[in-house]
């Protein structure tokens, strides 16, 4: 059942500020400063007004590169910032960046243009994207291989590669367990084994620009799509559930882009076009 209402909505654009009006992603720190990545640098907004850090070659403390994608912040309050080029840590104090960056030991070509972030149960951050999934250790400032995509070819799960075997999150679903959302379909991780379990919808061949944007307090995983409104996964009876949205404008797709707790039995979703309580 779906409902529409009205919200009181404040516009920020690059008039405003920011650095560029596609925004990737957003987080709230403990600080409470809100980040916003973008494919023009990672904007920090304190609730009065925008600051840009940007990739400059003549500074070793700037970011590592201006095309941003996830923003994590791990167990122990440090900011990190996955781009096309690295990983970068924030230096709250010095306000300036460490920066990390794969070689062609765990990556065919080099680079990350990954996209999100969980930490496991060491501190390890797992980093999803194309090729495979990287794990970056902060106390040895070293990546390495996952291991999940040698396991779905191995598996049968993947007989031929697609779209870059790109993952498209990684998102935590226990103390010991992680999500895997990938063009494969979904997985999960007991990171202390590295043992990966696979969790498929018979009906779906294609899980292209399939999201976790929501997980709810029964542990159902709420899955946003490209062109198929939502699914849902429920983990403890291993069922998935196809929603579709209301009726969309002419010419646009059912993107949905965010999943939303809205109150104790609402979820606020965002389509490209509209809001919908659900």
């Amino acid at each position: 059942l779906f409902a529409q209402t009205s919200f009181q909505t404040n516009i920020y654009s690059t008039k405003d500020g920011l650095s560029s009006d596609l925004c990737r992603s957003m987080y709230r720190d403990r600080k409470g400063f809100l980040w916003i990545s973008t494919d023009k640098g990672l904007n920090r907004y304190d609730g009065n007004s925008f600051y840009t850090f940007k990739h400059r070659s003549d500074d070793a403390g700037s970011i590592a590169n201006n095309s941003c994608n996830g923003i994590l912040e791990d167990s122990k309050g440090r900011l990190w910032v996955n781009t096309d080029d690295g990983l970068s840590l924030f230096d709250y104090t010095k306000q300036t960046f460490k920066n990390y960056f794969p070689d062609t030991t765990v990556m065919p070509t080099l680079g990350i243009n990954y996209t999100e972030m969980a930490e496991d149960h060491v501190g390890r951050i797992w980093i999803g994207g194309y090729f495979d999934v990287l794990i970056f250790d902060p106390s040895t400032e070293k990546f390495e291989k996952s291991g999940w995509y040698d396991f779905a070819v191995k598996s049968g799960i993947v007989k031929s590669e697609s779209r870059n075997s790109i993952t498209q999150n990684v998102v935590k679903k226990s103390e010991t367990e992680l999500w895997l959302m990938t063009v494969y379909g979904l997985f999960s991780v007991h990171t202390p084994t590295n043992t990966y379990t696979y969790h498929p919808d018979q009906k779906l061949k294609d899980y292209f620009a399939f999201v976790i944007r929501y997980i709810d307090q029964d542990g159902v995983l709420w899955v946003g799509t490209y062109d198929q409104c939502f699914y849902t996964y429920n983990p403890a009876i291993k069922k998935w559930s196809h929603f579709s949205c209301p009726p969309k404008d002419k010419g646009l797709s059912d993107l949905v882009l965010n999943i939303n707790k809205y109150d104790e039995n609402t979820l606020l979703i965002t389509r490209t076009d509209q809001l919908f309580l659900y």
